[in-house]
């Protein structure tokens, strides 16, 4: 993943022994807080091979949909007979994992 990279180059940079500690610090914090989100963000892919979402509950979900290319990242819903709604269209094939939607942002909605 490039964000290992990221953290990966963070850490070496900051053993530089020309920089000063505080900075130093900060970067040693800033590798730690990516790799905790990315680990977070990662728990919460659930392979369609250990579990499948309810039917028609809206989803986000990774498919391939071209192979050789990356995964693609898509809103979606399982149907009845293991038929999965996405973005235009229906595909039984592909689907490697989900997640649940996020809640809604909290807006105060005066007008």
């Amino acid at each position: 993943m490039k964000h290992t990279k990221l953290i990966n180059d963070l850490i070496l940079a900051s053993g530089n022994p020309e920089m000063i500690s505080e900075e130093r610090n900060l970067m040693q914090e800033a590798a730690t807080a990516i790799r905790e989100l990315q680990e977070e963000l990662l728990k919460k892919w659930i392979p369609v091979s250990e579990q499948l979402p309810k039917p028609y509950e809206p989803i986000i979900l990774a498919r391939i949909y071209e192979p050789g290319k990356p995964l693609k990242i898509e809103a979606g819903m399982l149907q009845t007979g293991g038929w999965w709604k996405v973005y235009g269209t229906n595909v039984k094939r592909g689907v490697l994992c989900w997640m649940p939607m996020p809640e809604a942002p909290e807006v105060d909605q005066e007008t």
